[in-house]
């Protein structure tokens, strides 16, 4: 309830008897307006409550990411030539996967062992050593490589191993201020690339692929700096070891078998395919412009998910019974929140490249078809990360392998033969796999823990 409400009430009482009847009006309206704020108090104080909650911070956080994000991925596919945006789409792409080869599933390990002390600093050097050795096999064998090149991809790619193990971590610890604080710096950094971008449109062309790979790197190693100064995620004594990190690499390297799958596999395939088919880099730039619209409104609910998994985890070590309620909850919110998202996914894109890439406009629908298409399939999501952060993630095998199988045989019989045609087609039949393959997969679970039921089983 608001403060002062009820002696708002009694004012307006008091005033409406000893004021002459042309004044009642007004202390009726006065009266009405408290009982207005009355009842609309409970509903501030939860705006309020949700605001300060951890989930409410990481959404701001996403909040800041998206817009910061979506500006950089904007400015460039729309001022820079398609060849040269081609050429940072493979390099981002290698980098990603690079990454992901290196941290396995270190971050999910982090997140499911949630309140508990961690060897945090033995698992950057693993993931890091991992890093170099996928560095430099990506930049040989990749053409778009060279010097300058693999110099980027590999700053590029140590900061955003440390980056995610940090974040990670304070996800982990429930620090998700600092989460938000963290994004800001970052997003900050690109901003400002983004702005500086645009002031120099007439030399907009000169830039070149590495260059604007390198501002990512800053803008990672940016919040990476402020992970390591902030207090509540300053690393503790018990985590600057390499002491215990074995005992975490089955676990690891379990979990980032199916995360390479996913990252490697069936997200980016088509770029590798079609780097060598008659599309070339243009059709790597259409492939890269529909992903990054797509991972732009992805990203709230992502987020719903990211800030979920710690508490989740330890709910299902604890009480199954409190944890099948707040499953079910989430469940609900996240159903809306991807109801939203597939309207969205039906105009945003639209409306991006009829307003600012302009360049693509050849390719609207293409780009339109892919974005909806995967936000469809996002649906599955929520049944992939309840999954991961219970640690049954074993259940996620056949959809990861089976996508990954139709991903490669598509690509390799149609991409080659229709160029970006046959890469959209191949990437729509993959994500419809994992998705209907996923569903099924977390049904059977269900069965085997009733907790993980995303709704009650009700008896006559």
């Amino acid at each position: 309830m608001i403060p002062g409400a009820p002696a708002a009430a009694a004012a307006a009482s008091t005033i409406a008897i000893s004021t002459p009847a042309v004044g009642l009006p007004v202390a009726v309206g006065a009266a009405r307006g408290g009982a207005g704020a009355r009842r609309l108090a409970p509903l501030v104080a939860r705006l309020r409550e949700r605001a300060a909650s951890g989930t409410g911070q990481y959404m701001a956080a996403i909040g800041v990411r998206t817009a910061a994000r979506a500006g950089w991925s904007l400015a460039l596919p729309a001022l820079l030539p398609v060849a040269v945006y081609g050429r940072y789409s493979v390099l981002i792409a290698l980098s990603v996967v690079v990454v992901q080869f290196a941290t396995l599933g270190a971050p999910q390990a982090i997140i499911r062992e949630a309140g508990r002390t961690l060897p945090v600093l033995g698992l950057v050097m693993h993931a890091l050593l991992l890093g170099v050795v996928g560095a430099v096999g990506a930049s040989l064998l990749s053409p778009s490589g060279g010097r300058d090149a693999t110099l980027v991809l590999a700053a590029n790619v140590a900061a955003g191993v440390v980056l995610g193990l940090l974040g990670a971590r304070a996800k982990a610890r429930l620090a998700f201020g600092t989460v938000l604080r963290a994004e800001s710096v970052c997003g900050g950094v690109l901003l400002a690339s983004t702005l500086g971008l645009l002031l120099s449109v007439p030399h907009a062309g000169s830039w070149s692929a590495s260059a604007a790979v390198a501002v990512e790197c800053v803008a990672a190693g940016a919040a990476v700096a402020w992970y390591l100064a902030e207090r509540r995620t300053r690393m503790t004594a018990g985590e600057l070891t390499a002491r215990g990190t074995a005992a975490l690499l089955p676990s690891v390297y379990g979990v980032g078998g199916l995360a390479m799958l996913d990252v490697a596999v069936l997200r980016r395939v088509e770029i590798y395919f079609l780097e060598h088919s008659p599309s070339g880099l243009t059709g790597v730039a259409v492939v890269s412009v529909a992903l990054q619209l797509s991972n732009m409104l992805l990203l709230p609910a992502a987020a719903m998910l990211d800030a979920w998994q710690p508490r989740l985890a330890v709910a299902f070590r604890g009480d199954p019974g409190a944890f099948a309620e707040a499953l079910r909850s989430r469940a609900r919110r996240f159903g809306a929140a991807w109801v939203g998202l597939v309207v969205a996914s039906m105009v945003l894109p639209t409306l991006a490249v009829s307003l600012v890439l302009r360049k693509y406009d050849p390719w609207c629908w293409t780009i339109v078809g892919v974005v909806l298409a995967r936000s469809v399939c996002g649906g599955a999501g929520l049944c992939s990360s309840v999954l991961y952060a219970v640690g049954l993630q074993r259940w996620l095998v056949v959809p990861c392998v089976g996508g990954a199988c139709v991903a490669v045989v598509a690509n390799a019989w149609l991409t080659p033969r229709l160029g970006l045609p046959g890469a959209v087609g191949a990437h729509l039949l993959t994500q419809a796999t994992v998705a209907g393959t996923t569903l099924v997969a977390y049904a059977y679970a269900a069965r085997r823990h009733p907790a993980l039921a995303l709704w009650s089983r009700r008896t006559a």
